[in-house]
């Protein structure tokens, strides 16, 4: 039993032994490999074109509390070729090219939020300025785009607005009117039950004026800018001033451990083939 455990330990001192002797017959042809990969690591960041992201959310525009088109709706809309202005898409061809198939397939990311009528959008541009200015041309196209939407509903509320007031300033006039002839009116027997339909009368136009200011009251909260809007930021673009990817130390280990494992691969087929190649030969 000790004479086995003692062969298995020589097994692996000898085992070692060949590993070491391997990097050190190797090592001038590993060290190149590695300082190579490094080396391609650092060329890679130096010439790497840098990209800078913004982030915005986009609230829908909205009609007397009520969103025109859903954040979800939106968010296919942009996706459709013809959706964005020239304008738009010059403004945000980092490549040059304003088209839909240009940089801005690649560079915008959106997303909708479960909770809220916000599309959360993320545009990369090699520079935060133009990250930026590319966000406020896709908001200005969503607003041009939405206040289509908006007209015909808002143009309904406004008439009606209309309307309520008109039917409000008569439905006073009225009741001034029963009310000045309510005060000339003596109650008496013969005339008690024309006196009790003019006050009848009064009471239902009284209530109906409270109904109609009511109806009044809520047409302008809904149409007031609180409520009523065109599609705006929830909040200010984000422009962090440091550019996405990869961070330089991460490129440098990765890039520098593939050298030294093109290395040793490389050495181990090296070293195979000496083995093999007599063999081939007889």
């Amino acid at each position: 039993m000790n004479e086995k455990n003692n062969e298995d330990v020589a097994d692996e001192d000898i085992g070692l032994i060949e590993i070491a002797q391997f990097l050190i017959d190797n090592r001038t042809w590993i060290a190149a490999c590695t300082f190579a990969g490094l080396l391609l690591g650092s060329l890679f960041m130096v010439f790497k074109p840098s990209s800078f992201e913004a982030k915005a959310s986009i609230q829908v525009a909205m009609v007397s509390g009520e969103a025109v088109e859903t954040a979800a709706v939106l968010n296919e809309k942009i996706k459709l070729p013809l959706y964005f202005s020239m304008g738009m898409l010059q403004a945000c061809a980092a490549d040059g090219i304003p088209s839909p198939t240009g940089s801005l397939v690649h560079s915008l990311q959106t997303q909708v939020s479960k909770n809220a009528p916000f599309l959360n959008l993320t545009v990369a541009m090699p520079t935060p300025a133009l990250a930026k200015n590319c966000l406020m041309a896709i908001l200005t196209d969503i607003q041009t785009q939405q206040a289509y939407l908006a007209a015909p509903v808002l143009a309904k509320q406004r008439n009606l607005l209309e309307t309520v007031k008109s039917k409000l300033a008569f439905s006073e006039e009225i009741s001034k009117f029963l009310s000045s002839q309510q005060a000339n009116i003596n109650i008496s027997n013969e005339k008690f039950s024309a006196a009790a339909m003019l006050l009848a009368t009064t009471t239902a136009k009284d209530t109906e004026i409270k109904a109609l200011q009511s109806q009044l009251m809520n047409l302008e909260t809904g149409l007031s800018p609180t409520q009523t809007k065109a599609a705006s930021l929830a909040a200010p673009i984000n422009t962090p001033a440091s550019p996405v990817g990869l961070h330089a130390g991460l490129v440098l280990l990765l890039s520098g451990f593939l050298g030294l494992l093109l290395a040793v691969l490389t050495s181990l087929a090296r070293s195979a083939w000496r083995r093999i190649k007599p063999q081939l030969k007889t």
